[in-house]
Formats: C-alpha cells, sequence, structure tokens
C-alpha cells in the first residue's frame, strides 16, 4: 500500500515539473511544387494587446538543398485569406498561390540550412480576438522537391506553468489529475 501511494506521489511530482515550450520535430518529404505542413498551435489572446500571445521558433536543416532552389518556410493561421482549412480551395492553389497566403514567408537560406545549427526564424504573436491557430509549412516552388528536418517550440506566455500547451489543451490536466486521482482511490 504505500509503494502504492510512493508511486503516485512520484507521478504527480513528475506532472508537476515546468516544461519550457511545446516541441515538435521530425523529418519532412515536400514533393515538387507542393506544401507540407509541420506543426500547429493554439494561442491565446490579449484584447488590450499589453502582451505578447506567445513565442514561436522553427529550425529547419536541408541538406540536399541545392543553390538557387526556391524553398520557404511558411507561416500562416487560420484566418480565411491566409489558410481556409483542409478544402477544395486550398488543394486546387498552385504553390505560389499557397505561399501569398502566408502572414510570413522565410525564403530557405542555402548556406544555412546545411549549417549544424540550421536555419532559425523566431517571432512574437500577439492576437487581441480570440484564440488563433498558427500552422508552420514547408514548401518548394520551385520544382526541385525538398527533404528536411525540423523543430518548432511554440509558448503561450500568460499561461504561466502551462505555457507549453496549445489553447485548445492547456485544461486537460484539470481533468485528468481529478479522473487519475479517482481511480487512485477506486483502484486500492
Amino acid at each position: 500500500r504505500s509503494g502504492r501511494s510512493w508511486g503516485l506521489a512520484c507521478l504527480l511530482a513528475a506532472c508537476m515539473q515546468r516544461c519550457t515550450a511545446m516541441l515538435a520535430q521530425g523529418s519532412v518529404q515536400v514533393p515538387t511544387g507542393g506544401t507540407r505542413f509541420i506543426s500547429k498551435f493554439c494561442f491565446t489572446f490579449d484584447p488590450s494587446q499589453r502582451a505578447r500571445s506567445g513565442t514561436l521558433e522553427v529550425t529547419v536543416w536541408a541538406p540536399a538543398l541545392m543553390p538557387g532552389q526556391h524553398a520557404e518556410l511558411l507561416f500562416l493561421d487560420d484566418e480565411a485569406h491566409s489558410y481556409p482549412g483542409p478544402s477544395g480551395a486550398w488543394s486546387g492553389m498552385t504553390c505560389e498561390e499557397r505561399a501569398r497566403c502566408a502572414k510570413k514567408r522565410v525564403p530557405l537560406n542555402h548556406s544555412k540550412v546545411l549549417g549544424t545549427t540550421g536555419q532559425s526564424k523566431r517571432f512574437q504573436i500577439r492576437e487581441k480576438l480570440r484564440p488563433r491557430w498558427w500552422y508552420i509549412a514547408l514548401s518548394d516552388c520551385s520544382g526541385g522537391g525538398l527533404t528536411a528536418e525540423f523543430k518548432v517550440r511554440a509558448v503561450n506566455n500568460p499561461y504561466g506553468w502551462a505555457s507549453e500547451f496549445s489553447t485548445d489543451k492547456r485544461l486537460v490536466l484539470l481533468v485528468l489529475a481529478p479522473l487519475a486521482a479517482s481511480f487512485a482511490c477506486i483502484s486500492s
């Protein structure tokens, strides 16, 4: 019985550690003239605009990027003129049209994406009306195709200890903690 209590205490202590940010990493194959989404995150809002809603940092490595190849990192949000969602409208766009919809476009620099540190872009998100989804994508409109490694970090600044949670996930711990405690009581 005391072993079970000790295990539960350790589990709760592990859950209470502060994380620095949401982290998504992996690799992606972008087809010729295509666009691939690599991550998304829902940032909160501040109607007063006194504080930034969050921070988004992306690092890309693309060792096979050729000099002159036109590949970009795209930042889109959920506004209708930016990213209309998975629809026929988005699917019917050319690579250049998709890139023009981005709120921010960062051309991949051949010398930076080849290095061990990769090419990084960090910027502050400010939302004043409502929580908003931000999508990060890689595009290659040059026709060469692209293989890349990526790392995305996102932080919701106003959430304090829960800053690593996307707005849609931040209350999950408040639901799961009582459920876990109830389960522990029932099973003992």
